[in-house]
């Protein structure tokens, strides 16, 4: 079997090895119109039932494709039918070169079309891999077709898992470039640059928001539970920032922190502990001030003040994880 790589215009022919008999055709672009004929003979789905039939009982090692003569393509039916009418070919079905180039279906026939395709879209509810085709989960390809967004998913995580370094790092940098190549030819801003937040400052500066806005802007912020469902009149608490956070998923985040940093100490070198106190000292040190301004103002806080603050989820949290660092650590806590 033959095989044509370049982009031809002619008239071509299908022929079985060792045997009188072949099938004749053009096309504009002879490699694509071969492949379709390979890919309909492999699916036994071939419009030519005879070329079928020895197709699916030789095989395609019995058959080669060749090239008869190219032409121009206002010239190709009247090529095609000069060489039907000289080799008589037995795969050919109809005698008489045709194409349904330039025709149209009628607009009923249209309708029918696309009913049907609707109808068979809708009767696939998963992808072949098992994917269940729910609206999150589903996405129409250009041709009409589901697409499974799990399965993309996949192939994509599987792809990057197999990248070396190097197509790591230069998949990184082109999409790095693309993006911002792309912000900068339109002249748009990255929102959070330097440039942007002095340009926003300056402009708002001496601005109030109108009471419209402000009320609106509270409205908003006012919620009764917090993502994870528990009520904020029971768990709720303000940040420093004034909004209403939830205490409960905070200490949960605190706890789960130390959680990680207890696991790596445990699993660290000699020499990594060390590293590690040496760097926490350091760090002491240059808070210390930090710290015995915040130890003063507590001591000045009232009696009232103090509870309030020792009952704070938050607090007893970080109270809980310090006296656990202590404890692992061989040191008092008082």
């Amino acid at each position: 079997m033959s095989v044509v790589t370049s982009r031809k215009c002619g008239v071509y022919v299908i022929e079985q090895i060792g045997a009188d008999r072949h099938y004749i055709g053009s096309s504009k672009s002879i490699p694509s119109r071969w492949s379709q004929h390979r890919r309909l003979l492999n699916l036994g789905r071939h419009h030519s039932q005879y070329l079928q039939n020895a197709w699916s009982k030789h095989g395609e090692k019995e058959f080669k494709f060749w090239i008869i003569e190219e032409c121009k393509p206002d010239q190709l039916l009247l090529k095609e039918q000069q060489y039907l009418d000289s080799f008589k070919p037995v795969f050919n079905i109809c005698p008489l070169a045709r194409s349904r180039e330039g025709s149209k279906q009628r607009p009923e026939v249209v309708a029918k079309i696309k009913a049907f395709a609707q109808a068979r879209a809708a009767a696939i509810t998963h992808c072949p891999h098992g994917h269940e085709y729910t609206p999150e989960n589903k996405s129409i390809g250009s041709n009409g077709e589901p697409k499974c967004r799990e399965c993309s998913r996949i192939r994509s995580r599987a792809a990057i898992a197999a990248e070396t370094p190097e197509q790591a790092r230069r998949r990184l940098d082109v999409g790095l470039n693309r993006y911002y190549g792309s912000r900068e030819s339109k002249g748009i801003v990255d929102k959070w640059s330097p440039e942007y937040l002095a340009k926003l400052s300056a402009a708002n500066k001496g601005k109030r928001p109108s009471d419209a806005a402000l009320k609106a802007s509270v409205e908003a912020r006012k919620k009764d539970n917090c993502p994870a469902g528990h009520p904020y009149a029971v768990h709720g608490m303000k940040s420093k920032e004034g909004f209403t956070i939830c205490g409960t998923c905070r200490a949960r985040r605190s706890r789960e922190n130390h959680e990680r940093e207890r696991m790596a100490r445990e699993s660290e070198t000699p020499e990594q502990k060390l590293d590690r106190l040496r760097k926490r000292n350091e760090l002491r040190a240059k808070n210390r001030d930090k710290i015995l301004i915040q130890k003063r103002a507590y001591a000045e806080r009232t009696r009232e003040q103090r509870k309030a603050y020792d009952r704070d989820p938050i607090n007893i949290a970080r109270k809980q994880a310090r006296r656990a660092k202590a404890r692992a650590e061989g040191r008092a806590y008082g």
